[in-house]
Formats: structure tokens, C-alpha cells, sequence
């Protein structure tokens, strides 16, 4: 099960409404757009939500079921499905238009969390995090609603995918479209494997999905899922400083993977996924960038790693995640510094750095005859070709990684050794 997902505080940025309307306890009003009033709801549940099944869904039928705890509950219903909305500003706080985020589960929120909770056709969360926004409220003398229109991004169980909804109860406020996707923090990771390890079989590896999970309600920075897609998770990753203190910028060398999550003496890093774990981990950490919302949420986090996999010597996964941040990392080589090609023997070598965003890289100095340098773009550039027999020798080369964000510069130079052997006898005649 994942947790407690989305910090929605920053990353969201939808406008507050600006209509004063006076809670419950007050005189009431509506933000109107001089439309005749209208009842209705639709869902949207993007795949992967376990609440709304990966379907769209459009409401008729909304009826005000009363006030709980003091805020309005709502039914949504067509010929075949019925689902509950209730929806609450901070305890003791008037729920009145504009715009919510860090909503947790109504029955289990934190004080000074708005309250959030959909339910319906046999289905409900354990833990709520989203969003919501309030378009028009407006209650009567005995406090009960007259007319009311939201917008809601519920991520049921904190999972990425969400079910994006909104209602509207005899309301003439307009409320906007949903959008194609539930309004999500940037967030991106990157894994690059030495060749022979085992986490990363060897590969370079993009996520679009990053984010945080936690205890429920909540997100934190200790604990990363990784994925390609909404309704799958490729990989997990662990992150804790020593005695459960919190973390902080700086490096966290001599980790180890036992521990995660309790009170340890060493930095903990453990990294699993698509099916693969290490009986021992052991690896080094960087903090860029780390903060807060008001209400203690996280809300931006950049880290870098290298984790080895079996002992400190065995090639290492380097790994990279940013979310709701553009504080960059700067640009680490994670290939060797030498290779051996053969005259006339086809040869390739790839050059690979681990950053966000990801390193442009040059050559320097001149290459032998027969090979040539390309930089894909990724992070990653080849070394290939096929020496002629007058390129024997051995070269000293340089590439250098840059990583540029905004007016920071970062650069990383390898030094590198390139061996061109001859050819065997018995490999018969070299190519010129």
C-alpha cells in the first residue's frame, strides 16, 4: 500500500477565490456569475485510482445530505453508481470559497488540515490526501447549505493517481473544467547503472514519477516511490539520518540498509524494485534541497545517491530524484576512467553521468583515427568506432559534464585512458 502522497500547498498554485462569504455561524452569500442555478457533479478517476476504477462518471442527482461535524455532506448518484462527498475547512474554521490543500481523510485529519473524504459503490480510503477548491458556499439561518459548488483532487490511500471531481448544489458559480490530469508538483528521477549491477542491471533509467510516502496522512522525505506510469511502481527508495533525526542538506556517507525507518546509529539507504532487493546495501547520500509548507508537509526535495549492492566494492546504482525543485545536482561520472580498444576491431564505450537535469557532455583533446564522441542528450554520450592500425597507442583523454540551471553552472571533467592494442596475429589483418 502507498501513503500519504502529494503536497499540493505549492505545487497546485490554483488562484483563491476572492468572494466573501461568511460560514455557517454568519450572514451568507454566493460567488455567482448571474447563470441560472445548477445542480450536477462529474468524476474523473485517472488510471490506477483505486476509488473511481479508472473511470468518468456524470451526476445528475446531488443531494445535500446535512452537515457533519458541523460541515456539508453531499450524495452523487445516476442509475448506477452513488458516491458520498464531504468535504470540511480546518476544525473550528468556516468552510467559505477559496482554495484548500493538504486535505487528509475527514475522521483522521490533524488539527489545522482541511477535511476530505468520497466514497461510494463499495469503495472508500484508509488515508486521503488532495485538494480541494470552494467556488460558492452559502448557508441558511440554521446553518444548513442553500447553494455550494467545488472542485476536488482526492488521492485515495495517497496513491499518484487521483479521482478529480466537481459538484454543484443549486449554484450559479461557474466552476472550471477538469483538467486532463490532477495538477501534480514536477517531479522526475533518474537511475544509472555500472554495468554488473544488479539493482539497475546496467541500464539508465528516467521516471517521471517521484514522490513521497509515508505514515498515513502523510508525506515525508524518507521514503521515495519511483514509476513510469500512474498505476505502477517500478521502484522504492529509502532514505533515513542517523537516530531518526530529520533529514538535512549536506552528505550522509557509510550508509547501511538496516534500519530504515527505526532509530539507527548510520545514515540508512535501501533501494528495491521490479522484483530485485540486496541482501546488503551500503552507499553515500546528498541532500540539495529540502522544505516545508506551513502545515509541515514536505514541500520540495532534490537528493542524490550511490548505492552498492552486496559490498562497498560492487558496481553501484547512482541515482537522482527531484520533486516540486529545480535546485540542480551537479553532474557525477559513473563509468570508468579507462578501456582498451583493438585495431581494427569495432569498439564502443559509453560515457555515463548521473545529475538532474541531466549533463551535456564534450570531449577533449583529439581522438584516435577511426573513432568519433556523440553526447545524446541524456546524460549519456558513446565513444565508437573502429581504430586503424595507425591510432596504436594509448591517449589521454578528457570529457567534461555540464549541468547548467538558471545561473548555476556546474561541471565535472573525468580523466580518461584509451588504449588502442594491436591486433593478434591470429585475428588476421587489420583494418586501415
Amino acid at each position: 500500500m502507498r501513503f500519504a502522497v502529494l503536497s499540493l500547498a505549492a505545487a497546485i498554485g490554483l488562484c483563491t477565490v476572492g468572494t466573501a462569504v461568511l460560514g455557517p455561524s454568519g450572514a451568507h452569500g454566493a460567488a455567482t456569475t448571474g447563470s441560472a442555478p445548477f445542480t450536477g457533479a462529474n468524476f474523473v478517476s485517472e488510471p490506477g485510482d483505486s476509488l473511481g476504477q479508472g473511470l468518468d462518471y456524470s451526476f445528475p442527482t446531488v443531494t445535500y445530505t446535512g452537515l457533519r461535524s458541523g460541515y456539508p455532506t453531499f450524495s452523487v448518484s445516476n442509475a448506477t453508481d452513488q458516491f458520498d462527498v464531504w468535504l470540511a475547512a480546518p476544525t473550528g474554521e468556516p468552510l467559505v470559497p477559496g482554495t484548500y490543500t493538504d486535505a487528509e481523510r475527514f475522521d483522521f485529519r490533524s488539527a489545522g488540515f482541511p477535511g476530505l473524504d468520497v466514497f461510494g459503490d463499495g469503495r472508500g480510503c484508509n488515508q486521503v490526501v488532495g485538494s480541494f477548491t470552494v467556488y460558492d458556499a452559502a448557508y441558511g439561518g440554521d446553518g444548513n447549505v442553500t447553494s455550494f459548488a467545488a472542485q476536488f483532487f482526492d488521492h485515495c490511500e495517497g496513491d499518484d493517481p487521483a479521482l478529480m471531481g466537481d459538484i454543484s448544489f443549486n449554484s450559479s458559480a461557474t466552476v472550471p473544467p477538469l483538467p486532463a490530469t490532477a495538477p501534480e508538483p514536477p517531479q522526475e528521477a533518474q537511475f544509472v547503472s555500472q554495468p554488473g549491477d544488479y539493482l539497475g542491471q546496467g541500464q539508465v533509467s528516467t521516471f517521471p514519477i517521484a514522490f513521497p510516502f509515508g505514515d498515513p496522512n502523510r508525506q515525508n522525505p524518507n521514503s521515495w516511490i519511483l514509476s513510469t506510469a500512474s498505476d505502477d511502481t517500478d521502484f522504492t527508495v529509502d532514505l533515513d539520518a542517523p537516530d531518526d533525526a530529520p533529514l538535512a542538506l549536506g552528505t550522509y556517507a557509510d550508509t547501511t540498509d538496516a534500519g530504515c525507518g527505526e532509530s539507527q546509529a548510520s545514515p540508512c539507504l535501501s533501494v528495491s524494485g521490479e522484483g530485485r532487493g540486496c541482501d546488503t546495501e551500503s552507499g553515500t547520500f546528498t541532500i540539495y534541497g529540502i522544505s516545508d509548507d506551513s502545515l509541515g508537509m514536505l514541500d520540495s526535495f532534490a537528493a542524490e545517491f550511490i548505492d552498492h549492492c552486496g559490498s562497498p566494492t560492487a558496481p553501484a546504482l547512482y541515482g537522482a530524484i527531484r520533486w516540486n525543485s529545480s535546485v540542480p545536482m551537479p553532474p557525477r561520472f559513473a563509468s570508468a576512467d579507462t578501456a582498451t580498444a583493438t585495431v581494427g576491431t569495432p569498439f564502443s564505450f559509453n560515457v555515463l553521468t548521473s545529475s538532474l537535469p541531466v549533463a551535456a557532455i564534450k570531449k577533449l583533446r583529439k581522438l584516435p583515427p577511426g573513432l568519433r564522441f556523440v553526447d545524446h542528450g541524456k546524460g549519456t554520450a558513446t565513444l565508437s568506432g573502429t581504430p586503424t592500425h595507425q591510432s596504436q597507442g594509448t591517449y589521454q583523454l578528457r570529457f567534461r559534464a555540464t549541468v547548467k540551471s538558471g545561473t548555476t553552472k556546474y561541471v565535472a571533467t573525468q580523466s580518461f585512458t584509451l588504449i588502442v592494442a594491436k591486433r593478434s596475429a591470429s585475428s588476421g589483418p587489420a583494418s586501415s
